[in-house]
């Protein structure tokens, strides 16, 4: 008689995630988790920023994603691409849904651009004219893979940009390829997701704002860091510093690379 494999751990899974990827993909594992209650993180937060993967050509970026979208709710969706960024709302009305968009094309239309701003907010542009639309509301959360990273400040800071890079790795590299392999073993494996309290959301996210202030002084780039984090504390018993001090460290990247005069 075969026994049915074990099933894996949100922790375990996690740190193959972060050995195979490197350390900034807490970021990715936070947000991932954070598409499950999108809809009651938007009601508390006013905002749903972008995962945004960049790095070299064949580094991981769709990779990771397949990786961590496995933390969501339901299996990711992948979005087609036209070039004024309109199918990017053909999930409109599916609700705690990640929506992958491998790589972007004609970023740099002005429609693209309102496209970006609009599944920020989470409400459709005035300009974008949306067939067959379930009203004027978002319910998607979206994750981007490029090569750049965003280059015009607005969409910088509608973001939560991960870099990756062969430098950013602080495992061997035999190590990395265990973890890899062991990823891909752990698709066919049952994932032990915890069930989250989230009647207290608000409470918690208000407590991280809080606790954030003294770190950065930009509104923005605390409130999503604090979305991070609360998404972590309400599914990990990790300690917080496993993933804390990486989410900060991408947050703290973000805004010295920030681009503040951009034409583009």
């Amino acid at each position: 008689m075969t026994t049915a494999p074990a099933p894996i751990t949100l922790e375990e899974y996690c740190r193959r995630v972060v050995t195979a990827h490197g350390e900034s993909a807490w970021v990715a594992i936070a947000y991932a988790l954070m598409t499950r209650h999108s809809v009651q993180m938007y009601t508390h937060a006013r905002c749903m920023p972008l995962l945004w993967v960049h790095g070299p050509r064949a580094g991981g970026k769709t990779t990771l994603l397949r990786h961590v979208s496995r933390l969501c709710a339901s299996s990711a969706l992948t979005a087609p691409l036209d070039s004024d960024g309109r199918t990017l709302f053909a999930f409109n009305g599916k609700s705690n849904a990640l929506v992958l968009i491998d790589g972007l094309p004609q970023l740099h239309t002005p429609s693209m651009r309102a496209a970006m701003s609009s599944l920020y907010h989470r409400n459709l542009h005035p300009q974008m004219e949306v067939q067959e639309k379930s009203g004027r509301w978002i319910g998607c959360t979206y994750a981007v893979t490029a090569m750049e990273p965003p280059f015009w400040s607005q969409l910088w800071s509608q973001v939560l940009p991960v870099r990756l890079s062969r430098g950013a790795h602080h495992e061997s590299e035999a190590a990395r390829r265990d973890a890899w392999a062991e990823l891909e073993e752990a698709q066919g494996l049952d994932l032990q997701i915890p069930v989250a309290d989230v009647n207290h959301l608000g409470h918690l996210l208000s407590t991280q704002i809080d606790v954030l202030r003294s770190e950065f002084d930009h509104e923005v780039d605390v409130l999503h860091a604090a979305m991070l984090l609360t998404a972590m504390a309400l599914y990990t018993d990790l300690p917080a510093p496993l993933y804390a001090e990486a989410i900060l460290h991408e947050i703290r990247e973000r805004r010295s690379d920030t681009p503040h005069q951009v034409t583009r």
